[in-house]
């Protein structure tokens, strides 16, 4: 059974409306060239969570949490980015999960039609690792390995019952 997790604060969005600063830029220049950024390639990530750390008047005008975006913005409008920063993380300091182009499939989620598979990572090999997180209503679920095997209309059922 799918269950409801708090992950969602650890996925930051880029606030719709708001100038990108040249540092962000840079790692979604990167991104889109299908480069991971490591923490020595940019200042941004150890900028970035510095200031998210103090939650500055600043960073909060150009900044939001995945979980405030998604209440804040419901129907999702206008560009963003949603980004996970984690300097020490050795896969990598900055990747892009989504951005304004996957609407339809973030509002099928978010409008409990069906679960989107969150956070996905492609392996050189050309494997994919599903990190078990479902966005289903306007919150990440973790999902058991039985549960990432039934079908798409089951596990919505799944998540169906878990809501309510």
């Amino acid at each position: 059974m799918p269950k409801r997790t708090n992950e969602l604060r650890s996925y930051f969005v880029t606030r719709p409306g708001c100038p990108i600063e040249q540092s962000l830029q840079t790692c979604l220049d990167a991104w889109a060239a299908g480069n991971e950024m490591q923490p020595s390639d940019s200042q941004f990530p150890a900028d970035f969570i510095d200031r998210c750390k103090n939650k500055s008047e600043e960073w909060r005008s150009k900044y939001l949490t995945c979980e405030e975006f998604f209440r804040e913005f419901a129907p999702l409008r206008g560009r963003f980015t949603i980004f996970q920063v984690s300097p020490g993380n050795i896969f990598g300091a900055f990747r892009v999960l989504w951005t304004d182009a996957a609407i339809p499939i973030l509002e099928s989620g978010l409008n409990q039609e069906k679960p989107v598979c969150w956070h996905r990572r492609r392996e050189k090999a050309g494997y994919v690792v599903d990190y078990g997180l479902y966005l289903f209503g306007p919150q990440l679920w973790e999902m058991t390995e039985f549960d990432k095997k039934v079908g798409e209309e089951e596990l919505r059922l799944l998540f169906l019952e878990s809501v309510f």
